[in-house]
């Protein structure tokens, strides 16, 4: 049994031991307030870790997806909407913020290289792209300053060929038969003849045409513009001063149109005087008149390929310096009957007689049915053409064989040219060339 003195001080004891427990443990609203600051610093500390492992990321990975940077979203209706609205980085711009806010926290951005305007077949199957030049580029070559291509000029001797085995499909570049010096010599001419100067757009022009290096659409070009030129000089009613190829002539007593040519030395007819003066009786001229005299010799350049003959004049000696005067439609031999070479004129007849030499049928002076119609200059080859004989020029009862290749051989034009030619050419003087 406990004494009394005993239960009393267990009793103090009892309290004492529950004043001291309360007095060491801890406080209900201090330890609240310590569970809410470690609370704080723990979300404090994972947002921190969350921050800066969203900064490792690749720019192009968010929250463990692989969508590119930078992309559109297209909608129905075509709209972009852009998915990525961070502006790239330029020199001097202010840098956007990272998702913790901190400037320098930013990952630097791989530099997007943009597609090379001057490249094409990027990202093809081409494994080595081809250059080209802009457009708009002066200061590319192959580029004119108002951004076009460069021409580039196929006539002239200094052209590169391109490389086939360099340039899969490529094919060499091959000159025109116009070359460059060709078609300077045109526009020469045609300078010369805006300016009011026929005389040397002829010349010019003639050279050009008699230029083996021309083309026949160019050779159809400058018989028109020499045609045109002609019409005023050489066919019109005024001399030019200066010019070569016909002259002014006053009649004077005793004078006969028939004996001009001879008075006057000149390699002409008689006829061709009067067929360009357009006089209706050669015997009806006056003193004091004044004629229009071609000074000649004229000669002939047929082309086979164009069914042409081109009528020149100047010396027979010298070819390359003709100039140009007439040009007349021709019909040729059948199955290439007409024989390529060069000739002189060996004799003319005005209405002649003829024999066709294939069945030996003879044709009168004033027979209708006479083939070769009302006029024949008759040809004899010289040099490698020696040998060739029995063509001539002629005219025929066929008009609708011009320009046809339906003769023997022999070169035929309309009724109305033939007299020109035949009045131009003159026998032992004139040169015809007949080419392929």
């Amino acid at each position: 049994m406990a004494l009394p003195s005993q239960a009393d001080r267990s009793s103090e004891m009892g309290r004492s031991g529950a004043t001291a427990g309360s007095k060491k443990g801890f406080d209900p609203v201090i330890v609240a307030l310590v569970v809410l600051v470690v609370a704080a610093l723990a979300f404090g500390a994972i947002a921190i870790i969350r921050g800066k492992s969203a900064e490792k990321l690749p720019e192009n990975e968010i929250a463990g997806t692989n969508t590119p940077a930078n992309t559109n979203t297209i909608t129905p209706d075509k709209t972009p909407i852009a998915t990525n609205t961070t502006p790239a980085a330029t020199p001097g711009s202010i840098p956007a913020t990272s998702p913790t806010g901190n400037p320098s926290a930013l990952v630097a951005k791989p530099e997007t290289k943009q597609p090379d305007p001057t490249v094409i077949n990027q990202g093809g199957t081409n494994p080595q792209p081809t250059k080209i030049a802009l457009q708009n580029d002066p200061n590319l070559p192959g580029t004119s300053p108002a951004g076009k291509p460069a021409p580039v000029d196929v006539t002239g001797n200094n052209v590169v060929a391109t490389n086939p085995a360099t340039t899969p499909g490529a094919q060499p570049i091959v000159p025109t038969a116009s070359t460059s010096d060709v078609l300077s010599l045109i526009d020469a001419g045609e300078r010369e003849s805006q300016k009011g100067n026929l005389l040397a757009a002829r010349v010019i022009f003639s050279k050009a045409l008699l230029d083996p290096r021309t083309t026949a659409p160019d050779h159809a070009i400058l018989r028109e513009k020499l045609t045109r030129i002609n019409d005023d000089l050489f066919f019109g009613t005024k001399t030019t001063s200066g010019d070569q190829t016909i002259e002014d002539y006053k009649i004077v007593a005793g004078d006969r149109v028939a004996n001009l040519p001879k008075k006057l030395q000149l390699p002409i007819t008689w006829e061709l005087i009067s067929h360009v003066n357009k006089l209706t009786n050669a015997g009806a001229i006056r003193i004091g008149q004044t004629l229009r005299i071609p000074r000649g010799p004229f000669h002939a350049i047929v082309s086979k390929s164009e069914y042409r003959a081109d009528i020149f004049t100047g010396s027979p000696d010298e070819p390359d310096q003709w100039i140009f005067i007439r040009s007349f439609k021709v019909g040729l031999g059948e199955n290439d009957g007409t024989p390529v070479g060069t000739f002189t004129v060996r004799n003319k007849m005005n209405n002649p007689s003829w024999t066709n030499p294939r069945g030996g049928q003879k044709f009168a002076a004033d027979d209708p049915k006479n083939p070769i119609g009302e006029r024949w200059v008759g040809l004899e080859g010289v040099g490698p053409s020696a040998n060739i004989k029995g063509y001539g020029i002629h005219g025929t009862i066929e008009p609708d064989s011009i320009g046809q290749s339906r003769s023997m051989g022999c070169v035929r034009l309309g009724d109305e040219d033939v007299k020109w030619v035949y009045e131009m050419l003159v026998e032992k003087i004139s040169v015809v060339q007949i080419k392929p």
